[in-house]
């Protein structure tokens, strides 16, 4: 019997797929993209630094919105 193997695409691999069809990242995926920790990401979202929003006691940050923070657009 084979198994299968399901591939999952890291934040990074996610970033350069622009038709995979997510339209946010979570916390953890924002802040590996921008290379800095979490805990980094949480502070900088409070302080209105990096994109992010909180829905429902949740922050998700637009994937749109962080490629274009990333790019210097922002």
């Amino acid at each position: 019997m084979q198994h299968e193997s399901t591939a999952v695409a890291t934040p990074a691999a996610r970033l350069h797929q622009p038709n995979s069809g997510c339209l946010t990242y979570t916390v953890h995926e924002a802040a590996a993209l921008a290379g800095v920790s979490v805990d980094s990401y949480y502070r900088a979202l409070k302080a209105g630094i990096v994109p992010g929003r909180k829905i429902g006691g949740r922050w998700v940050v637009s994937r749109v919105k962080l490629e274009r923070y990333l790019e210097g657009e922002d």
